[in-house]
C-alpha cells in the first residue's frame, strides 16, 4: 500500500501529458469519459474538475503532515486530474518540510513524512498509524498551493466554510466501488434504521 501511494508521486515520470489522471483499481467508470466532465474552462488552460466532502475526516493525519489545515477528504474524486508540472511541485514541498540535509530528495525524506503521520495519529489517539492517502494529501496540496489551477466541487463545503464557489455539485465520471454500502459513506445519518425502513418499505410493498 505505501509503496502504491509513492509511485503515484512519481507518475509525472511516465507521461509527458499536460495533465495526469490518477485512479486506483477498484474504480468503475459509470459514464463516458467526455472532456466536459473532467475539466472546466479557465483564463488560460483548462481547469481540472477536482471533488470532495467535508463531512467525514479519512485521512486528516496525512494533511497535517503537511502542515496543511484539513478542508475536504479528496480520496472521493477519480479519476484525480492533476498539472504534470504539479507532481514536481509536491515533491519538493516535501523536501522542504522533511529534508535535513542538502543531498535529501523525495526518496529520503518520504519514510520520515510516514513517521510524521504516524505521529499525527498519536495526537488523536487512534488505535493503529494511519495509513498514507496520495489523494488525500495531493488533493490539500493543490487546493492551498494551486487554487486556481483546478475547478472544486466539495460536498457539504460550509462545515469547513468552503467559499461557495467551491460547492458547486458536479456530475462524476467513476464511483469508488468498495465505499459504496459502508456505513461512514453516510455518517450524518443513522444508516441502519434507514436500512431497516427501506426493508420494512419492499416487504409491504412486494
Amino acid at each position: 500500500m505505501i509503496e502504491k501511494e509513492w509511485s503515484e508521486c512519481w507518475a509525472d515520470n511516465f507521461s509527458t501529458a499536460d495533465y495526469i489522471a490518477v485512479t486506483d483499481s477498484d474504480v468503475v467508470f459509470t459514464s463516458f469519459v467526455l472532456p466536459s466532465l473532467l475539466f472546466e474552462p479557465g483564463p488560460s488552460k483548462p481547469r481540472p474538475i477536482v471533488m470532495g466532502h467535508s463531512e467525514l475526516e479519512v485521512f486528516l493525519a496525512t494533511v497535517l503532515a503537511l502542515r496543511l489545515v484539513w478542508v475536504a477528504e479528496f480520496m472521493d474524486n477519480f479519476p484525480l486530474v492533476i498539472h504534470r508540472a504539479h507532481f514536481g511541485s509536491f515533491r519538493q514541498i516535501l523536501v522542504l518540510l522533511y529534508g535535513k540535509q542538502p543531498s535529501d530528495d523525495f526518496d529520503s525524506v518520504f519514510v520520515p513524512y510516514l513517521k510524521g503521520i504516524w505521529e499525527e495519529s498519536e495526537k488523536r489517539l487512534a488505535k493503529e498509524p494511519e495509513t498514507i492517502c496520495f489523494h488525500s494529501m495531493m488533493g490539500s496540496f493543490l487546493y492551498f498551493k494551486y487554487q486556481d489551477w483546478y475547478a472544486w466541487s466539495i460536498r457539504h463545503g460550509w462545515i469547513r466554510s468552503v467559499p461557495l464557489e467551491h460547492t458547486c455539485p458536479r456530475l462524476r465520471v467513476a464511483h469508488h466501488v468498495p465505499y459504496w454500502g459502508m456505513e461512514n459513506w453516510c455518517h450524518s445519518c443513522n444508516l441502519k434504521p434507514l436500512l431497516m425502513c427501506s426493508a420494512g418499505f419492499y416487504e409491504g410493498h412486494g
